[in-house]
C-alpha cells in the first residue's frame, strides 16, 4: 500500500469518526411514544444523550410522514427511552410490540 492510499484511509476514518462523535459524544438510538393528530405512534430518533430532554420537548408540533406518505403532527411527546429499553406505559409497550423496525 502506498503512502497516498494510507493517508486516504486514515483521513476517511477521521471524518467518519467526527460525524459519529460530534461534540465528543456518541449518538444513541431512541424510541418515543407520541400522541399525534392521527393515532398514537412509536417513532425513532438518534440523539446525543445529553440532549434528549431538549430534543423531546422540541417534538411537539413537528410534522412527520408515515410510510404511506400521509402527514401527521406530533401533539404530545409522552416518553422517549433508549431503543433497547421498555416504555413505562403499558399502552406504549403494547404499541411498541406492534411497531415494525
Amino acid at each position: 500500500m502506498n503512502n497516498f492510499s494510507l493517508r486516504m484511509i486514515v483521513g476517511t476514518s477521521l471524518i467518519l469518526s467526527s460525524v459519529a462523535f460530534a461534540d465528543g459524544e456518541a449518538y444513541q438510538d431512541y424510541k418515543c411514544y407520541v400522541k399525534t393528530s392521527g393515532q398514537d405512534r412509536v417513532v425513532f430518533y438518534s440523539w446525543q444523550s445529553s440532549k434528549v430532554e431538549v430534543k423531546m420537548k422540541a417534538l411537539s408540533g413537528s410534522q412527520l410522514t408515515d410510510k404511506k406518505g400521509k402527514k401527521f403532527y406530533i401533539k404530545d411527546p409522552v416518553e422517549c427511552v433508549l431503543l433497547s429499553e421498555k416504555f413505562t406505559s403499558a399502552k406504549a409497550q403494547e404499541l411498541d410490540s406492534k411497531t415494525l423496525r
